[in-house]
């Protein structure tokens, strides 16, 4: 069994959702960033003012579905989806989990995941309610309110403890495990893009995988760095397959 965790914004999406909403609501009325409050904090002042300006959750929805999928996401999903019983699929956000939830069923790919690892969001009437992952005190190279290798060890080691529980998201949405095969995870595929996935790509070992997307800031990082993982930068997801399939291989 191998596990392919994906981030979200500029990987599985082509833009971030973050910044797409409060361009489309907020164009008027933008709310300046402040790296004092961190960005959890920031989101729930935009979707506080969201609510003042009476953005509704259809706007929201549409504003969402603007986006599209990265060049090759689709037909890489499609693989996924025809090997699932040996593949799990994890979703490792700093986006929320309403907007990732919400483009996953746009996108038809929601029965691939099993788990959505993001900032819990709800809505509560007009407003959609916004809160941290959780607290990082443990990991000075990740932001307060997630360290994705934290995601990684925590999803590995409650897999392979108890394979058969299929909940096995403490924070985001969990979506069904639709496998049957509860074999261990043993190998590791991370595609990425941004800076902080750097510290799970670190934490990955030999015979793992790390899938930068190519021109984005993780590949930069990467540059010259020494890993213990294989990296296979990317610009069309399509053509992760075969390195994808090479793992698989090992892992038998």
């Amino acid at each position: 069994m191998i596990l392919i965790v994906f981030d979200f914004d500029h990987t599985v999406v082509d833009g971030n959702t973050d910044v797409k909403v409060p361009e489309e609501a907020l164009k008027n009325n933008p709310v300046v960033y402040d790296d004092k409050v961190g960005w959890t904090v920031y989101m729930d002042l935009i979707f506080k003012e969201c609510q003042k300006q009476g953005i509704t959750q259809g706007d929201m929805e549409r504003y969402l579905k603007e986006m599209q999928l990265t060049q090759g996401m689709g037909e890489l999903f499609k693989w996924i989806r025809e090997n699932k019983e040996q593949i799990k699929v994890i979703v490792a956000s700093d986006s929320n989990t309403w907007f990732i939830d919400v483009l996953l069923r746009h996108f038809g790919i929601d029965d691939v995941i099993d788990a959505v690892e993001s900032n819990p969001a709800k809505w509560n009437g007009d407003l959609l309610e916004i809160s941290r992952y959780t607290t990082n005190d443990f990991c000075e190279t990740c932001p307060i309110n997630m360290c994705k290798s934290f995601i990684l060890r925590n999803y590995i080691s409650n897999h392979n403890t108890n394979p058969s529980n299929n909940d096995n998201s403490n924070h985001g949405n969990s979506y069904p495990d639709i496998t049957k095969n509860h074999d261990v995870i043993t190998r590791t595929i991370y595609v990425g893009d941004g800076g902080n996935d750097l510290c799970p790509v670190l934490a990955l070992g030999p015979g793992d995988l790390a899938c930068p997307r190519e021109g984005y800031k993780l590949s930069k990082l990467l540059e010259g760095r020494s890993v213990s993982c294989g990296v296979v930068p990317w610009t069309d997801a399509r053509s992760l397959v075969d390195s994808i399939e090479a793992v698989m291989r090992d892992a038998e």
